[in-house]
């Protein structure tokens, strides 16, 4: 270095900056520090805080779809979704300022819609403690006190709340069934009123066609899945059902009328036109176990070989009785669910050496007539002859086309015929499914009659072979 006496600058360097004394840079080291800590506090605490609000919403998505998966539209649907929130889920918090432990619920809510937006808030106008249009379920839960511990220092508050909320619903979409709706019965009551199966289990209906000016009652067709008349009917009468799935709406189908009447029938073993002669050895079309008609066999004259070479002439009281109502007043659309069974039982198997049920009475009620059905099938009592001779065991089927089971059981759409004004070709929603059992053959007169007994309506559990019951999460 030249002359003058300038001190040499040399960098500085961490090892003198350990030793170096100047208060300037123990302020600097202070500073460094103290933002050091706050990021380690802020991702400690912050860390902490995640995993409290995660396990929250956790435990509210859980117990928000154990609840859904109750709403099936009948009467207990609310009372089953609390059992369900209450029990069929355990969820656990670590990291709380109380220390691990459960989550706890706070509030739960029953929906009967959402708003149209994700964003719009849940009002008054959606919430509903009618279990039988709840479709989905808000659960709200308990708040969690999270503690910060080095956030306090950089000015955070010494605590926070967590709290979280789920939204969730069921969606049932009934698949193979027969592409076929009922307008409520219930809209007797006012339009859009709810399904309540426990005002209608075991009780007959008279279905009747309409393609217009549809009424409670009123039974119609769905899309099937395919185009054309034919592929309607193949669709009632297959076991496999229509090729579609129904789900919250279903499109009706106007405009065919003739052939109800003979694919229902194939049921009860009867295979007539249009559509079915000639098809008793097609096991699509199988005939149920208990065919027992009540009335005429089926013939060869219809072009079934198995059948009988002449009509049978069957006492009438050999048919499954009419609810009392219905029996009365030939114009009554809707049973009392009270009907004689003594009556059918006496002309049937009073001969039989069987024990008539102890509820079969005159005036039977909760002894339904699909109750008889099993009971006959049960006790081995299918083969016993009523009068005339008919038997519940099929005779027109084919040995390619063994019965089955429950054949007279169809599954069919519940729509709000008056309350949508349903009138041509229109999607509608479906308030829900019900089970129908066919106390007896198809008529076809002027119009199409049906005659069934309401059984239940399609839930989880007891309809797997037609229903797939989606569970989701809403919000």
């Amino acid at each position: 270095m030249g002359g003058g006496g300038d001190r040499p600058v040399w960098p500085l360097t961490l090892k003198r900056l350990r030793r170096d004394r100047a208060g300037g840079v123990a302020v600097y080291t202070a500073l460094v520090s103290a933002i050091t800590l706050g990021f380690i506090g802020l991702a400690v605490d912050a860390t902490r805080a995640v995993i409290v609000q995660s396990e929250s919403q956790a435990a509210a998505d859980a117990a928000a779809l154990a609840g859904a998966s109750q709403l099936d539209g009948t009467p207990t649907a609310i009372t089953r979704a609390n059992a369900a929130v209450a029990n069929l889920v355990a969820n656990a918090q670590r990291l709380a300022s109380t220390g691990a432990g459960p989550v706890a619920v706070a509030q739960i809510r029953y929906l009967s819609s959402l708003p149209s937006n994700d964003n719009s808030p849940i009002t008054g106008a959606n919430v509903t403690t009618d279990p039988l249009v709840a479709r989905f379920i808000e659960v709200t839960t308990a708040p969690l006190t999270h503690q910060n511990t080095f956030l306090r220092a950089v000015g955070a508050e010494a605590s926070v709340n967590i709290t979280t909320s789920a939204v969730a619903g069921a969606r049932q979409t009934v698949c193979g069934a027969a592409p076929m709706m009922i307008c409520n019965p219930s809209e007797i009551n006012g339009a859009g009123a709810p399904f309540d199966i426990s005002q209608w289990r075991g009780r007959q209906v008279r279905l009747l066609y309409q393609s217009d000016s549809w009424a409670p009652g009123n039974f119609g067709y769905l899309a099937s899945g395919a185009s054309g008349a034919n592929a309607l009917r193949e669709a009632l009468a297959s076991t496999a059902g229509a090729n579609i799935c129904y789900g919250p709406s279903a499109t009706t189908e106007p405009g065919v009328v003739n052939g109800a009447r003979a694919a229902l029938n194939v049921r009860f073993d009867m295979f007539d036109n249009p559509g079915f002669q000639g098809q008793n050895n097609n096991p699509l079309y199988a005939p149920d176990v208990n065919a027992r008609r009540g009335s005429v066999y089926p013939t060869n004259g219809s072009g079934n070989p198995n059948c009988s070479a002449s009509p049978v002439v069957v006492d009438p009281a050999a048919k499954m009785p009419l609810d009392t109502n219905l029996a009365a007043n030939p114009d009554e659309r809707f049973g009392n669910g009270i009907w004689d069974c003594l009556s059918y039982w006496n002309t049937n198997f009073s001969s039989s050496g069987v024990v008539r049920p102890a509820q079969c009475t005159a005036s039977t009620t909760g002894f339904t007539r699909f109750d008889m059905y099993n009971y006959e099938i049960a006790n081995n009592l299918v083969p016993v002859a009523g009068p005339g001779g008919e038997t519940g065991d099929p005779i027109c089927a084919g040995p390619a086309n063994p019965p089955q089971p429950e054949r007279r059981i169809i599954v069919i759409a519940v729509l709000n015929c008056v309350e949508h004004s349903l009138n041509g070709r229109r999607s509608v929603p479906v308030v829900t499914f019900v089970r129908i059992f066919l106390t007896e053959p198809t008529t076809e007169p002027s119009t199409v009659q049906i005659v069934g007994e309401i059984l239940d309506v399609v839930q989880p559990g007891a309809d797997e072979a037609v229903l797939r019951e989606i569970v989701q999460l809403y919000r």
